[in-house]
């Protein structure tokens, strides 16, 4: 079985080439303005298929709007953050940065309310909870609705779709892809009438229309083509070669995948290099490349699971699974096969769509309630229909609120078992980050205060053997008490610095940066909304963390400049240090100070993410809650 997917909408279009040396010039000669955010941000998309150097300018524009604070601009920032990592194939980052943002949505203007909502219908569709995705996105079409916003409302809609489609309710996909292309022809979004083509092609596919299938998909790909909108040409070609699969065209089917794969693997969409993988193994299946088979589902099945895409696992152990049966491998058959009825009854269809059905429902009927209110406002005199319908709206929504109650319910209580099981871990990292610490001033004590000590006691006992002590003796051994007592200072400064005692996170900070040599190392600190203190213990395990960042800049990056960016929100305070050094693999380290780091954030229960690589500098970006 082939994997088909669906073209997201997610997509903003924006030319390239002479387009991006236009917004490079333009940001050239703007000031740190608002106007500069947004060239940012439309460079970041301009740059959609060089993904390094869209992250760069999504990061400049956040960065610019916290410390202009631009509330809406960096909710901007956000989602387009969130859509990076989700076109990576990175779901926990992109879910970790869109609930920053949802964090404060009321500040965003509708027109990122909706995306906000639809960006996280996405995430959740990818996570396979279903049933909040859709809420997600009927909540998303609610506001582009009221403000007559049709291009968001087409987003919406073509989502609601794919949910259906996945679900395999082919005829109500049809229904929501057809509402979403009937509107984008009307006011020709092409990049939405490219995307309803693939979609509607998926659901002709299965509904075994090819011809009409074959042409649909064909149109959307060239559409996408002329856009330059690699993305979803890979997907196109992934489900153009499904359908040649299905014709028994292999050559073609093979073909057809494996561009997409190269275009996935250039744009670092790991998601689509999954799929494609898959796709490739069962057509060398089919063609009796058995190693060849089980070789590219090995490949699939360890990307999958480094980027936690549990939707792919059915998809591949079903391909395991025909795989050996037609290699005569009856064992592994079976065990595979159990694996994937494991994974397909993981996810009941039918509690999602009882699910959607009422979130629908409650949707629609607070619709109808408006447009009661509205012709009541008109004079419309028939009151019994309309406290009929008003109670239909109360008991649905008493429906969905038990339905949601329940499953927030079940929620809990395995969010509260992995809880428990993350703790006991955490307790051991606390316990080896303490003992480094302990180890750390028994060094510092021993080599800086404990030779001093010898040095005075020898001294001394010299002295002692003398019958008269000279004034020049006496006033060296005064002297190294002296330097003794000042190195005391200085350790007892460094455990618990009197800047960040008395003052708070901010002058501590500073006095760090006050220590450095500006002629090796140009350092910045930009602090916003910190004058009320946070919680101590907070502000001394910041300070520790940034103490150590600073350390391993200095030891290691090799930078010019370091900028240090300190700001507090409603509910949490975020550290990004940012240097312009010659960056490293975090991936492949495994250094002391990296771990200390990581052990201090989890005991604070916050995150931490690092952006960095050959050359390019490295960024620590570090949320704490409040």
């Amino acid at each position: 079985m082939l994997f088909a997917f669906v073209l997201f909408s997610i997509c903003n279009v924006c030319s390239q080439g002479t387009e991006i040396d236009s917004l490079k010039n333009l940001l050239k000669k703007q000031g740190k303005d608002s106007t500069r955010v947004n060239l940012n941000y439309q460079l970041s998309t301009a740059y959609r298929n060089e993904p390094d150097s869209s992250l760069e300018y999504i990061h400049k524009g956040i960065d610019l709007s916290t410390y202009l604070k631009l509330d809406k601009k960096e909710h901007q920032g956000l989602n387009l953050l969130a859509m990076y990592w989700f076109d990576r194939g990175n779901t926990k980052k992109s879910m970790e940065v869109i609930t920053i943002a949802l964090d404060f949505i009321d500040k965003a203007s509708d027109l990122e309310k909706t995306k906000t909502l639809d960006n996280y219908g996405l995430i959740l569709h990818s996570l396979s909870r279903h049933d909040e995705a859709a809420e997600a996105h009927l909540k998303a079409l609610a506001v582009s609705e009221k403000n007559g916003n049709s291009y968001r409302a087409v987003v919406s809609l073509s989502n609601l779709g794919n949910i259906y489609r996945y679900l395999d309710e082919k005829n109500k996909a049809l229904e929501f892809y057809n509402k979403a292309l009937a509107i984008s022809l009307k006011n020709n979004y092409k990049n939405y009438i490219a995307n309803s083509y693939g979609n509607l092609g998926i659901v002709y596919r299965a509904n075994n229309e090819p011809e009409k299938a074959l042409e649909v998909y064909k149109k959307s790909i060239e559409m996408h083509r002329e856009m330059g909108e690699k993305f979803h040409v890979a997907i196109g070609l992934m489900n153009l070669g499904i359908l040649y699969e299905s014709l028994e065209k292999y050559e073609d089917a093979k073909k057809c995948q494996l561009e997409s794969k190269k275009i996935s693997s250039q744009i670092k969409d790991d998601i689509g290099v999954v799929l494609t993988l898959n796709n490739l193994a069962v057509l060398e299946a089919k063609t009796n490349q058995y190693k060849k088979a089980i070789s590219l589902l090995d490949s699939a099945k360890a990307r999958a699971e480094k980027i936690d895409y549990k939707d792919a696992y059915k998809h591949i152990y079903l391909a395991y699974a025909e795989t050996y049966s037609r290699m005569g491998n009856y064992k592994a058959a079976y065990e595979n096969r159990t694996y994937f009825e494991k994974w397909k009854d993981s996810i009941s269809n039918e509690n999602y769509l009882k699910n959607i059905s009422e979130l629908e429902a409650k949707y629609e009927t607070e619709k109808k309630e408006k447009e009661i209110a509205t012709l009541s406002e008109q004079k419309l005199k028939n009151e019994t229909l309309i406290k009929e319908q008003r109670q239909q709206v109360k008991w649905l929504g008493a429906t969905a609120m038990g339905v949601v109650a329940m499953s927030v319910l079940v929620f809990l209580l395995f969010k509260q078992r992995t809880k428990n099981k993350r703790q006991n871990e955490l307790i051991d990292a606390i316990s080896e980050t303490q003992n480094m610490e302990r180890k750390r001033i028994a060094q510092d004590l021993h080599d800086s205060i404990g030779g001093s000590l010898a040095l005075i006691k020898n001294k001394l006992e010299v002295a002692s053997d003398k019958e008269n002590i000279s004034k020049q003796d006496l006033l060296g051994t005064i002297e190294t008490v002296s330097k003794t007592s000042d190195k005391v200072r200085c350790i007892s400064h460094n455990l618990m610095p009197s800047e960040l005692i008395k003052f708070g996170l901010v002058s501590g900070i500073q006095s760090i940066l006050d220590q450095i040599d500006k002629d090796h190392i140009n350092a910045q600190l930009y602090a916003h909304n910190m004058e009320q203190r946070i919680d101590p213990t907070k502000e001394i395990q910041l300070y520790r963390i940034t103490q150590e960042v600073i350390q391993n800049v200095l030891k290691h990056a090799q930078a010019k400049n370091l900028t240090i960016y300190l700001n507090k929100y409603a509910k949490h305070v975020s550290l990004m240090l940012e240097d312009d050094g010659k960056g490293y693999d975090h991936a492949s380290n495994g250094g002391m100070g990296i771990s200390n780091i990581k052990n201090r954030i989890e005991q604070l229960k916050g995150t931490l993410d690092i952006d960095s690589s050959q050359g390019r500098g490295t960024t620590f970006n570090i949320q704490i809650p409040v």
